[in-house]
């Protein structure tokens, strides 16, 4: 075990649910970026390649929304108490990104939940950037109705959906250049152009050999624009 956090390049994928932060995050780890020693290996039917993430940040940020008695599905951000209740976790946090990131040159880590959890997650890794996704609101929601076929998330979905997009845009104006925002749908009109970008923006340089792995995990009929996912 290390006590050290990540001192290499790292990156936050942040977005609201069902914008694609899976595919994006998949293709950042192309480049060279670690998802940690702990990834997640689930596959479904509304992600078939994956969801790239780690599973015990999941477990983590879970947990963390769960002591200030708070879903990842809500329309109401953390309130400032509720904020500075997280950080009482900060330790913990801390020790769990050194455990599972400290050996990485490079990083990447994904879940939504860190929107909400952003102010914890700030103050343990100072020198993140942030990739802020999004989508259509249309398109996320068409995403949502085929994924819950049941129909018990889409009811409240678009009141979530704005809830995490205006707390990502929060971010923005917090963080200014250290974010790089992405919208869904242009990365799908030409990715490779997308991912070049990403790279510049996080210093480092594109792997031109893995370009066409981008090109081979995005699955064509994915997302014209949400009518399918």
């Amino acid at each position: 075990m290390t006590n050290e956090l990540p001192l290499g390049q790292g990156v936050l994928v942040l977005s609201p649910p069902r914008c694609g932060s899976s595919c994006v995050t998949a293709c950042i780890s192309f480049q060279g970026f670690s998802l940690g020693k702990t990834p997640t290996d689930v596959q479904d039917v509304y992600n078939a390649k994956g969801y790239f993430e780690n599973r015990r940040v999941l477990e983590f940020n879970r947990a963390a929304l769960r002591r200030v008695r708070t879903p990842i599905y809500t329309s109401t951000p953390l309130s400032n108490d509720q904020a500075n209740r997280t950080m009482a976790q900060q330790q913990e946090l801390k020790e769990l990104l050194a455990e599972e990131f400290g050996s990485c040159s490079r990083f990447v880590i994904k879940d939504p939940r860190i929107v909400l959890l952003r102010r914890l997650y700030l103050s343990s890794l100072p020198e993140v950037k942030i990739v802020c996704l999004t989508r259509s609101r249309e398109a996320a929601a068409n995403s949502m109705t085929n994924m819950d076929q049941k129909n018990t998330r889409v009811r409240r979905f678009l009141p979530v959906w704005d809830c995490y997009m205006s707390e990502c845009e929060k971010l923005k104006d917090e963080l200014g250049d250290r974010v790089y925002s992405l919208k869904f749908e242009e990365f799908l009109e030409d990715p490779i152009a997308k991912i070049k970008e990403l790279c510049s923006f996080l210093s480092v340089p594109f792997l031109s050999e893995n370009g066409e792995a981008v090109l081979d995990f995005i699955d064509p009929k994915l997302v014209r624009y949400g009518k399918n996912v």
